[in-house]
């Protein structure tokens, strides 16, 4: 039975797609200055990524499996 990974660098992946969806608010809104609005985005942005790479990994439902 396939584990998935243990460990994956995605970090400057996930900087790039969380800053972006930050500029994409800035670019319909220049006036916005309210991190709990702009963050909204973001954190959605960044949580698709996650999902996606978990889902191409193979790692979703496997937490089970993880011995500490």
């Amino acid at each position: 039975m396939a584990l998935g990974m243990a460990k994956m660098n995605i970090a400057t992946e996930i900087r790039i797609i969380f800053s972006n969806a930050i500029k994409e608010v800035f670019r319909e809104n220049p006036e916005e200055n309210d991190p709990r609005k702009y963050m909204i985005p973001a954190k959605a942005a960044v949580k698709a990524a996650a999902m996606e790479k978990m889902r191409m990994l193979g790692c979703v439902g496997k937490a089970g499996f993880i011995r500490a």
